[in-house]
């Protein structure tokens, strides 16, 4: 996994879920940059979408974090 890909998954595993925005500033990403990865990234690691405030700016959007992944359950 490239390393901005991997930013990523260890900024939500440790700090998730967070909204786009906080996302990208805390990646030191562009909101683009951090599309075009969130997009690659989907194809192989579950996310979850949801509304709801994000912990970091306490702004009502939309938020992202890890999804479970089945292997961990075993």
């Amino acid at each position: 996994m490239p390393d901005p890909h991997r930013a990523l998954v260890v900024l939500l595993e440790e700090y998730g879920p967070l909204c786009e925005q906080c996302l990208a500033f805390h990646a030191r990403m562009t909101i683009s940059d951090l599309t075009e990865t969130l997009t690659i990234l989907r194809r192989s690691i579950a996310f979850h979408v949801e509304q709801g405030e994000c912990p970091r700016c306490q702004q009502f959007t939309q938020t992202l974090s890890l999804g479970e992944d089945p292997r961990r359950k075993m």
